[in-house]
């Protein structure tokens, strides 16, 4: 991020995330596998669904600061 601000210091949002689409779920069981918590996950189905997945348009950040997001892979970490 530090080198995002240096390379583009503009009042204008850039995404730095990969373009690989990864459902909520997957995401909350990667950041609990690479924290090393042992915790439970539950979803309250009483609340709003929103949107089941999450993905960013990065080409923004490849145009502006030669940026490209490596993929971390589930199985790593």
């Amino acid at each position: 991020m530090i080198v995002a601000t240096e390379k583009y210091a503009v009042a204008d949002p850039i995404n730095l995330g990969t373009n690989e689409e990864i459902t909520v779920k997957d995401l909350i069981k990667l950041i609990v596998r690479i924290s090393g918590k042992k915790t439970d996950i539950k979803f309250d189905k009483s609340k709003p669904d929103g949107s089941p997945r999450r993905n960013s348009d990065n080409s923004k950040a490849k145009k502006k600061i030669d940026f490209i997001a490596k993929f971390l892979s589930r199985s790593d970490s």
